[in-house]
């Protein structure tokens, strides 16, 4: 009877592609009806075109994104709703959020929908700028009571929430748009889901190192770095804090630490167990929202990263280093001048290359693998010294402090050598020739020239 009836429904679901008709749904769908996802959204579609209408009636509203020289409609995620609001001067601000506020719940009345108050539902992330944004800061937030922003619509009267910060889906917005508050939650969510899992996986010692590390990668640095595609601004503090939180955790299911006597440093063990530093991996994140942007990325976005560029700084002036850093290593399908980047030709080139993906997986590959091989160039070449130096030769690394210009200089006639004094001068006149000889030679103290 079941299936007849879940028969039945698809049934009246279904029309004819020749069909001229629509559907108009009066109650919503059926929860996990095919046409749920797709009624909902195109639901919400007109709800923003509503929105967007209302804002626009609105002068002050018009005035702010004229200064502020960009004009972003209300953006949707599924079911919730963000809308920008800019004013011109600190005392339009509230005015501007209660109009705001009265349109989207006459917009969401108007096709069915009620707006939830809640506390980390529906709030206002408030920040004064300006002249006059001291007192208006003052008058907001000093005061006993939580702030709230007080909305008369024709059917309710509604209390908005005014919170200093707003989480959604794990990333948290703060009033000053403070990365490091961001980042530092990430870590506490990062830390909390290692030591959820740390011991019936991560230490599990049944499990094989790079299979626990990979793991790790998928359940707790997929936590650490969602969002951070979109990072800017992060301090050389907090960077080298990121690099620490990973490393302990790397050192962890590694089991080489302190310990267990390892006297092995950081960079060491990255490179002895190939592991890319968070500069790498926060790169390949980057560019591949960089590609993200050149394919789905929405006028008023790209207009907004080129305001910051033209100011020096902002998102796309750190991705040029990522993008330099990749050139270096992959010949691009595409050419850039750094000093000179244009943006359209170059999302253009982007969006029309369909290896990215592979193209940044090979370049961190790569990456890994030179600074391993560096690594253990570098600890061989310590390892020769040592050893000449255990055998009686000392090892010429060439002119390490060049003289001062006020100090007598003596230079050689047979090559560019100089010295400071007439004594070694002297010395290097007379046994300069015996720089090779073996250890009895006249000599009692053997020199080697080690070209480094």
């Amino acid at each position: 009877m079941q299936k007849m009836l879940e028969g039945a429904e698809r049934k009246a679901c279904t029309l004819p592609a020749e069909a001229t008709t629509t559907t108009a749904t009066e109650r919503g769908t059926r929860p996990g009806s095919p046409l749920a996802d797709l009624g909902f959204n195109l639901l919400m579609s007109k709800v923003l075109h509503s929105i967007a209408a209302g804002l626009n009636e609105i002068p002050e509203y018009l005035q702010g994104c004229l200064a502020l020289g960009l004009h972003v409609p209300p953006l949707a995620w599924i079911d919730d709703l963000t809308v920008p609001i800019t004013a011109t001067k600190p005392d339009q601000l509230e005015r501007l959020i209660q109009a705001a506020t009265s349109i989207i719940h006459m917009a969401f009345s108007q096709h069915g929908l009620t707006m939830n108050f809640d506390g980390g539902k529906t709030e206002a992330v408030v920040m004064y700028r300006g002249p006059g944004a001291a007192a208006h800061r003052t008058q907001m937030f000093d005061k006993e009571t939580k702030p709230c922003i007080i909305v008369g619509t024709p059917s309710h009267i509604l209390t908005l929430r005014v919170v200093a910060s707003y989480r959604h889906l794990g990333s948290k917005f703060t009033m000053d748009a403070d990365i490091e508050h961001e980042v530092t939650t990430r870590i506490a969510t990062a830390r909390q889901a290692f030591a959820e899992m740390k011991q019936p996986t991560f230490l599990n010692r049944s499990i094989p190192v790079q299979g626990r590390l990979q793991l790790y990668n998928s359940l707790v640095i997929s936590r650490l770095l969602y969002g951070c595609a979109v990072w800017s601004d992060i301090p050389n503090a907090l960077m080298t804090k990121l690099d620490a939180f990973l490393v302990d955790h790397q050192r962890r299911i590694a089991n080489i630490g302190f310990w267990n006597g390892a006297t092995m440093n950081d960079e060491d063990f990255r490179h002895h167990m190939e592991l890319e530093p968070f500069r790498i991996t926060w790169a390949r994140h980057r560019l591949l929202y960089l590609r993200h942007i050149a394919v789905h990325g929405s006028d008023f976005h790209r207009q907004g990263l080129l305001m910051e560029f033209t100011y020096q700084k902002g998102w796309l002036r750190e991705v040029v280093d990522d993008l330099v850093w990749l050139r270096s290593l992959i010949d691009l399908p595409f050419d850039f001048d750094e000093n000179d980047i244009q943006w359209i030709p170059l999302w253009e080139a982007i969006a029309a290359c369909p290896r990215w993906k592979s193209i940044l997986k090979r370049a961190c590959r790569k990456h890994v693998l030179q600074e391993r091989i560096a690594r253990d160039v570098k600890h061989y070449h310590n390892l020769i010294e040592e050893e000449l130096t255990s055998h009686g030769y000392e090892i010429w690394h060439g002119e390490q402090h060049q003289p001062a210009p006020d100090l007598p200089n003596f230079g050689c006639g047979a090559c560019e050598r100089s010295f400071l004094t007439l004594r070694r001068h002297l010395q290097h006149m007379n046994i300069g020739f015996m720089a090779l000889l073996p250890w009895n030679a006249t000599t009692s103290s053997p020199r080697f020239a080690l070209d480094v």
